[in-house]
């Protein structure tokens, strides 16, 4: 993490154009002006600026396990140590977690294109105690609650604020817990299944190993393995003779 800080504040020195960082953003990319007065100043109000520019979702509120689980995918991407993140980002998105400090975030917002930037904002406003937050179920200013627990804002140098916006963290996070709650469902789902052909006293022949191997798609074929082996023993079923 401290050489991809190193190799970014020699570009930044060199006034080479880095996207998001001495530029501005979209179609304004190409207006930049590298010769300023406060070029330095300039590289850090550009972060702060745009995590409360993205502060515009709707919607209600997400739940506290994508919240959760949004953080720690960032954190994961940012010790990867190419993100030009300093640790005491990352110590600070861990620090949320640990704390069990809910960030507000709002369902709608995000296309997850180049990154979910609106709804991952809130990370950013957060660690700058801008943001909205729950603790131990009461909702108050991250200020507060900051100022309660001796927690210090993190002031965002060049590149954090695109660091932590850049990325599909929330739209994976969603994904991950669709994934894991359909490991433990979709089990269920199938033996259900399997329950109710017992109770319509149905015929095993249509499981039979041949019809789904002869498919070649393999999920078909484990779950009608899965759905005899449920079988396994019952009286309930008509069992071929062939």
């Amino acid at each position: 993490m401290e050489e991809s800080i190193r190799l970014l504040q020699k570009f930044a020195n060199d006034k080479v154009s880095l996207y998001g960082i001495n530029t501005q953003v979209g179609d304004d990319a190409y207006r930049v002006n590298l010769q300023s007065q406060d070029y330095a100043d300039s590289l850090i109000r550009r972060q702060a600026n745009a995590m409360r520019a993205l502060g515009c979702a709707l919607g209600q509120d997400c739940s506290d396990e994508i919240v959760r689980a949004m953080l720690l995918i960032r954190a994961n991407s940012h010790v990867q140590g190419a993100s030009g993140v300093r640790p005491l980002v990352t110590e600070g998105i861990l620090n949320l977690v640990n704390k069990d400090i809910l960030l507000i975030i709002k369902r709608y917002g995000s296309v997850g294109a180049s990154g979910d930037l609106i709804p991952m904002s809130s990370i950013g406003r957060t660690l700058m105690a801008e943001h909205i937050v729950k603790y131990n179920g009461s909702i108050m200013h991250a200020k507060d609650l900051f100022n309660d627990l001796g927690i210090e804002p993190i002031q965002l140098q060049m590149k954090e604020g695109v660091a932590i916006v850049n990325g599909t963290s929330f739209t994976s996070a969603i994904a991950a817990i669709a994934i894991h709650k359909l490991c433990y469902y979709l089990p269920l789902s199938i033996s259900a299944i399997a329950v109710c052909c017992e109770a319509m006293l149905a015929m095993d022949s249509s499981y039979d190993p041949f019809l789904h191997e002869s498919k070649h798609h393999k999920s078909q074929i484990e779950v009608a393995a899965f759905i005899r082996q449920c079988w396994e023993g019952s009286e309930s079923i008509h069992y071929s003779k062939f």
